[in-house]
């Protein structure tokens, strides 16, 4: 998606959803106290801000984010992870179909 809108003059910004955790029913406060409880919330932002706005990459992003010590166990989680979305979550079959509830189209991807 990036590299798609890298060339639209006219994109004014972005906007980003990592508040909530996207359609499930567990309702977690975003942006805890606690740093621990909302790592996951602060790792997205960091990284849909530096690749949509800074222009980096996503190996730059996880470098960056894990450290020297853990970058490339982190890179080879991150590709087994798309791995598992792509082959096993995400049901083309089903992505096509246009479903919506109260108006509200429902993501393809299914959220576990």
């Amino acid at each position: 998606m990036a590299r798609g809108l890298a060339g639209v003059k006219n994109l004014v910004g972005i906007s980003v959803w990592c508040q909530t955790g996207g359609w499930h029913g567990f309702r977690r406060p975003a942006f805890l106290e606690d740093e621990r409880r909302d790592i996951w919330i602060r790792l997205n932002v960091q990284a849909a801000t530096a690749i949509l706005c800074d222009g980096a990459t996503v190996e730059q992003v996880v470098r960056e984010a894990a450290g020297p010590g853990r970058a490339d166990a982190t890179l080879e989680l991150l590709r087994h992870s798309d791995t598992v979305v792509r082959e096993l979550v995400y049901i083309e079959e089903f992505a096509r179909r246009k479903l919506s509830f109260r108006r509200v189209r429902i993501p393809p991807l299914l959220h576990l």
